[in-house]
C-alpha cells in the first residue's frame, strides 16, 4: 500500500514538546519572522526580479535549520542572491503553520522540488521548491532518513535506522522499492548512471558502495582511507574526505585514480565540498582551500573564522554555494544560528540569523 500523504489536507495539530538536552522551541523560533532588508523592510519584492525567476523562494540561498533533537522545531530559510533579504520559517510559512518537524537533517533538489530528508521524524517532505508549498509526505521504508538524491524520475534515500536505500518514483511519489546494504548509509552522490553510498558516519569507516542505476544492483564496494566523513562529485571524478587526505574515484571506470594526502602533523577536515575546480572542507573554525591538482594537503587556511564553541559544534554548517562560502556557528543549540557568508577570498560579506542548528546551505536556481 502506498503511504504518503498529498496536500491540500492540512490537519490542526496538537503538538507537546519534547524537552532537549540543548533547548525548548517556544525560546528561539519565530514562526512568524517576516522577510527583511538592510533598511527594515519587510518585504522581498526585489528578491526575484530576475525574468528568469519562477517563484518567491527561487534564485537564492536555502538554509536546513535541524533544530533541536526531540523538539519538532526544525525549520527552513530563505536567503536572497544578493543576501539583502532573509526569510525565516519559509515553510511554516507556506503551509498555513505547519512545522517541519524534528531534525531537518539535509534537503536535495529535483525538477519543481526539493526534499526535506526529517530524520527523527522518519519522513521526507516533498515540497515545491519556488514556493516551499507542502505537495507529499513519504513515510513508507524511512527508517531513520539521513540524505537523498535524486536523478531520471527517482528519488533515492538513506536510511541509518534499516541501513537500506528507499527508492521513490518522483512523478507520482509512490515507494518503488528498497536496497539493503546492512552496513552504514550516509550522503548519497550520483553521477554517469551510478549512486555512490558513503559508509561510514561520525568519523567511523572506510568505505563507498556502488549502485548501478539500470539494474539497481550494487557494481563494487570501494575502499578509501579510514575516518571517512564526506564525498562530493564533479567533472567525472568522486572526491571522498577521510582522515587520511582526499581519495579520487573516477565515476566511468569506479576505480581509485589516486590520494592527496595531508602533510605531516595535519589532523584532516571535514564537510568536503568541490566547486569550479576547487576543494574546500573545514577543521574546526578554519576553512581550506584548495586547487583539484594539489597533491598534498597543507595546513595553510584560507582563513579562521574565529567561531569558538565545543568541537562537535564547531563548523556544524559549511559549504561553497554560488561563489559565496557559508559558515555556521550554532551557538551549541542553545540559541537560534549565525550564519557567516564570506566570499571566495574568504572576506566576510554578510551575518545572518537563521533557525536552530543550521546545517546545510544550498542555491536554489
Amino acid at each position: 500500500m502506498k503511504q504518503f500523504i498529498f496536500k491540500p489536507l492540512f490537519l490542526a495539530l496538537s503538538l507537546t514538546l519534547v524537552l532537549s538536552s540543548c533547548s525548548s522551541d517556544d525560546d528561539f523560533v519565530d514562526t512568524e519572522t517576516p522577510p527583511t532588508n538592510e533598511d527594515g523592510d519587510n518585504n522581498n519584492d526585489d528578491d526575484n526580479d530576475d525574468d528568469n525567476s519562477q517563484g518567491i523562494y527561487d534564485l537564492g540561498f536555502i538554509v536546513a535549520n535541524e533544530g533541536n533533537f526531540g523538539s519538532p522545531n526544525a525549520s527552513v530559510s530563505y536567503i536572497s542572491a544578493d543576501l539583502e533579504n532573509l526569510e525565516n520559517n519559509i515553510f511554516t510559512n507556506a503551509n498555513a503553520g505547519e512545522t517541519v518537524g524534528d531534525v531537518l537533517n539535509s534537503i536535495a533538489f529535483d525538477g519543481d522540488y526539493a526534499f526535506l530528508v526529517v530524520n527523527n521524524s522518519n519522513k521526507v517532505l516533498v515540497v515545491n521548491r519556488y514556493s516551499f508549498e507542502l505537495e507529499a509526505t513519504l513515510t513508507q521504508d524511512i527508517d531513520l532518513p539521513r540524505f537523498a538524491a535524486a536523478e531520471n524520475g527517482k528519488l533515492y534515500i538513506s536510511n541509518s535506522g534499516s541501513q537500506s536505500i528507499a527508492i521513490y518514483n518522483t512523478n507520482d511519489f509512490s515507494f518503488e522499492s528498497s536496497i539493503a546494504l546492512d552496513k552504514s548509509v550516509e550522503q548519497l552522490e550520483i553521477d554517469n548512471g551510478y549512486l555512490y553510498v558513503q559508509n561510514a558516519a561520525f568519523n567511523t569507516g572506510n568505505e563507498i558502495t556502488v549502485i548501478n542505476l539500470n539494474n539497481n544492483q550494487v557494481e563494487t564496494t570501494l575502499t578509501v582511507g579510514d575516518g571517512l566523513n564526506s564525498i562530493d562529485a564533479e567533472n567525472g571524478v568522486l572526491y571522498a574526505l577521510s582522515a587520511e587526505g582526499i581519495a579520487t574515484i573516477s565515476t566511468t571506470s569506479n576505480n581509485l585514480t589516486g590520494t592527496i594526502n595531508f602533510t605531516e602533523g595535519f589532523t584532516g577536515g571535514t564537510k568536503l565540498d568541490v566547486e569550479n575546480n576547487e576543494i574546500y572542507f573545514i577543521s574546526g573554525s578554519k576553512i581550506y582551500n584548495y586547487a583539484i591538482s594539489a597533491t598534498e594537503l597543507t595546513d595553510t587556511p584560507l582563513m579562521d573564522t574565529q567561531v569558538n564553541d565545543e568541537s562537535w559544534f564547531l563548523g556544524y554548517g559549511f559549504a561553497v554555494e554560488n561563489d559565496k562560502i557559508f559558515y555556521s556557528n550554532v551557538n551549541g543549540f542553545t540559541a537560534n544560528s549565525e550564519v557567516y557568508v564570506y566570499n571566495l577570498e574568504g572576506n566576510l560579506e554578510k551575518t545572518l540569523t537563521t533557525g536552530i542548528g543550521a546545517n546545510n546551505f544550498y542555491f536554489n536556481d
